[in-house]
Formats: structure tokens, C-alpha cells, sequence
């Protein structure tokens, strides 16, 4: 009887894990795709040069102070 009991909980915990990534796959949505506006080079350069870096040397300067009192 105590067999019986356990498969019949092993079946049911099965048949819930497959229920529930079922509908996991099923609630996602269709895949988002970016639109691409221009993949020239000059419009790559363009968009690099746009990024606002900071001040890197002033960044530097800090990290190698640390480094030097290693």
C-alpha cells in the first residue's frame, strides 16, 4: 500500500513540474527585435565618439596612487 501511495505522489509532483513549464513557455511573448538604423562605418564612429567617458586621466591618477602604496 505504502508503494502504491508514494507513485502515485511521484506522478502527481511529474505531472505538476510539467503543468507549470508548460505554462512558463507559454506566457512568453514574441522575441523583441532592435532596429538597426545605420551599420556604416562612419556611423559607428559616430556613436563612439558620442559615449561621455569622464575623465579618465583624473581616474587613472587615483588607481595608480593605490597601486604605487602596494
Amino acid at each position: 500500500m505504502k508503494k502504491i501511495t508514494l507513485i502515485i505522489i511521484i506522478i502527481i509532483l511529474v505531472a505538476a513540474a510539467a503543468f507549470f513549464v508548460w505554462q512558463r513557455s507559454q506566457k512568453r511573448g514574441p522575441a523583441v527585435q532592435t532596429e538597426i538604423k545605420d551599420d556604416t562605418t562612419s556611423a559607428i564612429d559616430e556613436e563612439l565618439e558620442s559615449i561621455d567617458v569622464g575623465d579618465l586621466d583624473k581616474e587613472f591618477e587615483a588607481i595608480d596612487n593605490d597601486l604605487k602604496n602596494l
